[in-house]
């Protein structure tokens, strides 16, 4: 059954706020267009009309790492993808990926640290394999 996260930072004037709802299905015949998180967890854009592009999916992907190892191998579809264009970061998609798939799979809470650089005017979240 799909589910909706909402991700939500603000620490400054202006903040991110990113919606993703997505679904878990047991693995079945791969889709061509999968990108594969690990350990047998895949990521497909279910979206209409597919419209996420690859670094959109590799951001997503990158926070489903943080949880691939508790859970089973398991396709999981993003079906809608929102957020304000005037504060976005690509950044804040892992950080919702990752608390998507912790809520969705009933995982222990974490925290994907996040602080404010004002020289920059943009956040900085500490999660392995950002650039």
């Amino acid at each position: 059954m799909p589910s909706t996260y909402v991700y939500r930072l603000l620490k400054t004037s202006w903040g991110v706020w990113i919606s993703l709802t997505a679904d878990a299905r047991p693995p079945g015949t791969r889709d061509p267009r999968a990108v594969d998180v690990g350990s047998g967890v895949t990521l497909v854009d279910g979206t209409p009309g597919a419209t996420l592009d690859s670094g959109t999916l590799a951001m997503l992907a990158l926070g489903l790492t943080s949880v691939v190892k508790e859970i089973t191998p398991t396709e999981i579809v993003v079906l809608e993808l929102r957020y304000n264009d005037c504060d976005f970061q690509a950044e804040g998609l892992a950080a919702a990926a990752s608390g998507w798939a912790t809520a969705h799979f009933g995982l222990p809470p974490r925290e994907i640290p996040a602080r404010f650089d004002r020289a920059n005017n943009r956040y900085v979240f500490d999660l392995p394999g950002l650039p």
